[in-house]
């Protein structure tokens, strides 16, 4: 009796090894495909702009970069976005401060200790700003000495930009998740997929402009109403997008010359050479034009005519 019981009991045992054998084949296939998505994520993020993270923090360039046009200021520390909202020039730095200059008198200078800040997006009373680290949304106050962060939408997934449509509706990209998510309210739904590497949004006319960095389809347009996407440019390399007053440009870089042109009628035209080291981010403001290269460790911002007449170093 007791043989018996000893063999049913091993009989159960090997029917329980391997069932556990059987039902980890599949399991252990799933976890082998998270962990390649998972992976590929993380590169896509390190190669974010030719920038690199570690360990929840941006590793330092070592990379300087001199571009034509007046050298208006300089962070020593490089500069992940830059923006004008009420006459100030924001500028995100990879040391987590932010500077803001006033255009009116640029010796007034303050220096905030924040965090890291991709992407800007204002209307005439409200600044917001993409902290990737953070993967956060947030609204921006500037009160006197102060600067006041509030959360607007969290565990937005490592977003690189947003822009707002005129129902005050966000819309959110992930540099590495390929996603564009719609947040309206508290709410948020996947707008478009398969749109990785992106730069820069904007919205014009009911239509968002997608520009995309490193990709085959460099520079797309999306109907708000229906979705309809239509590819502008291809394989050249867009990393910023800018409306000065009611023009829409854009930062890309064609063959061995980044550029700006203007977006109409689904075509760049007025194309003008940006002597500037790719990526560069750029920004209106009045009669200037402002810009500098991602790819500069000392953090060099340069001013010129928005005619792009530029003249010396």
């Amino acid at each position: 009796m007791k043989k018996i019981l000893k063999g049913q009991f091993s009989a159960a045992v090997i029917a329980y090894l391997l069932f556990v054998v059987l039902a980890t084949i599949p399991l252990y296939s799933y976890f082998q495909k998270i962990k390649v998505s998972n992976d590929q994520y993380q590169e896509k993020l390190n190669s974010y702009l030719d920038w690199h993270f570690k360990e929840n923090r941006l590793l330092e360039i070592d990379s300087k970069s001199a571009c034509e046009g007046d050298l208006f200021f300089q962070a020593q520390t490089p500069i992940a976005a830059l923006h004008v909202y009420q006459d100030q020039l924001y500028l995100s730095q990879a040391d987590g401060k932010l500077a803001v200059i006033n255009l009116k008198d640029p010796k007034l200078i303050s220096s905030y200790e924040t965090s890291l800040f991709t992407d800007f997006y204002s209307n005439p009373s409200e600044l917001f700003a993409t902290e990737i680290l953070n993967d956060r949304l947030v609204k921006i106050f500037i009160s006197g000495n102060q600067v006041k962060i509030e959360e607007v939408y969290d565990k937005i997934g490592r977003a690189s930009s947003l822009t707002r449509n005129s129902n005050g509706d966000f819309y959110v990209s992930g540099y590495s998740s390929g996603n564009l998510i719609k947040k309206i309210n508290k709410d948020g739904f996947l707008f478009a997929s398969g749109l990785d590497k992106i730069t820069d949004l904007e919205i014009n006319n009911g239509v968002i402009y997608i520009a995309r960095y490193n990709s085959t389809q460099s520079l797309l347009k999306l109907d708000l109403a229906d979705g309809k996407k239509t590819v502008i440019r291809e394989r050249e390399s867009f990393s910023s997008l800018a409306f000065d007053e009611d023009d829409l440009w854009a930062a890309y870089h064609d063959g061995e010359q980044t550029q700006i042109g203007k977006i109409m009628e689904d075509k760049i035209v007025d194309n003008r050479p940006l002597n500037c080291q790719s990526p560069v981010k750029i920004a209106f403001w009045k009669d200037k034009l402002f810009y500098t290269s991602l790819a500069d460790s000392e953090g060099k911002v340069y001013s010129t005519k928005k005619n792009l007449q530029i003249k010396g170093k």
